[in-house]
């Protein structure tokens, strides 16, 4: 994924993203035509625009590449209706989200009203049951699954991207080598998730709900040399204990395990 990442202003519509071609659509009150990317501005660049606090979502299908092109149509109009599907559940209306969309792949980012605890809680749990249905009845070849990634701060659009360490942190999470493996290990995990320690502190090490045991999750550490990234962050696998999680991946990437 590209560092730059752009978002849609609140009236609506989409930019590109890093250049890359990819949107990141607003769609408060619907889809619009395409808006333009807002310029720089007074405020550093930033169009004096305060900080926006929020919570981002990535989702990724798993062994998206091994897939046949009609498999990988199919698999993403079906990524795309399942998380609108887990936003309602989690009692948000899709149409108050921001999304970019990846083929394979969806960063949505939710605005600060939300609670985010109960998006943290419902939203995998609702894609694990749904995917499980599915996959049961589904060829080894044509199931599918899901790694999550989840980050909250703040961030503001810029010239050529979304600033802020949050956007740059989920996708770093989601695109972590070691998540990858011990997804392609885990191969009866529908969903895996990821969450940086902000999260787990303020949500699930303090039982704040009943539907999210600090016990299912595992702590890594998220490392890229090359790029100077470092954080705790914590590992759920759906249908694993925290600790077949923790072993798995002590056997994947032992470093990636503190302690």
């Amino acid at each position: 994924m590209s560092e730059g990442i752009s978002i849609g202003t609140i009236s609506g519509g989409s930019q590109q993203i890093g250049g890359s071609g990819s949107t990141f659509s607003q769609v408060v009150g619907g889809p619009s035509a395409p808006g333009p990317a807002p310029g720089p501005g007074p405020a550093g660049g930033h169009g004096g625009r305060a900080p926006e606090h929020g919570l981002y979502v990535f989702a990724d299908i798993v062994g998206y590449s091994k897939f046949t092109a009609r498999l990988q149509k199919t698999s993403q109009d079906y990524l795309a209706s399942l998380l609108d599907d887990g936003i309602a559940e989690a009692d948000v209306s899709p149409k108050l989200v921001a999304w970019q969309d990846q083929g394979d792949a969806r960063m949505t980012r939710f605005p600060s009203s939300v609670d985010a605890g109960k998006i943290l809680a419902v939203l995998p749990r609702f894609l694990n049951d749904e995917l499980l249905a599915r996959n049961q009845d589904m060829a080894v070849h044509a199931r599918i699954r899901i790694r999550m990634a989840f980050t909250m701060g703040a961030s503001v659009p810029g010239a050529t991207g979304l600033v802020g360490d949050a956007p740059i942190a989920v996708a770093r999470l989601i695109n972590w080598d070691p998540f990858r493996h011990a997804m392609a290990k885990a191969g009866d995990a529908q969903v895996g998730v990821i969450i940086d320690d902000h999260l787990h502190g303020q949500y699930v090490r303090q039982n704040f709900r009943a539907d999210l045991d600090s016990g299912d999750y595992t702590p890594v550490r998220v490392f890229y040399a090359d790029k100077g990234f470092d954080a705790a962050a914590w590992v759920k696998l759906f249908g694993w204990t925290g600790g077949q999680v923790a072993a798995l991946f002590a056997s994947v990437y032992p470093q990636a395990t503190p302690g």
